[in-house]
């Protein structure tokens, strides 16, 4: 809950039963929560979106150094490097197309 809508909700509970018309009581609570979920709302959706982009980069990194492991020494054929080397490449770009309409959207 919000700063805003709790202030809201502490302000309204003190006088709810003294007042006789709780209808603008009602109608003040609903315009707090209204304002909450509008203000808040599209920020956190961005600020989910650019940690869920931030998580899968840091997945891919830890990909990437899988593959050019030093453990491997040529146990792995180049077969299999070019082919999940494809998909690391095909995986990054998919990001970066998600990081460009994140940043066409917002800004």
């Amino acid at each position: 809950m919000g700063p805003c809508l709790a202030l809201c909700v502490l302000g309204c509970a003190k006088s709810f039963f003294f007042v006789k018309n709780t209808d603008k009581i009602v109608k003040l609570i609903w315009s707090a929560i209204l304002a909450e979920f509008t203000v808040l709302g599209p920020d956190s959706m961005f600020y989910t979106s650019c940690m869920l982009l931030n998580l899968k980069f840091f997945q891919l990194k830890q990909e990437i150094e899988v593959i050019f492991d030093d453990e491997n020494d040529g146990t792995i054929s180049y077969g299999d490097i070019r082919s999940e080397l494809a998909l690391v490449v095909d995986r990054h770009i998919h990001l970066l197309r998600g990081a460009e309409l994140l940043r066409v959207h917002l800004f």
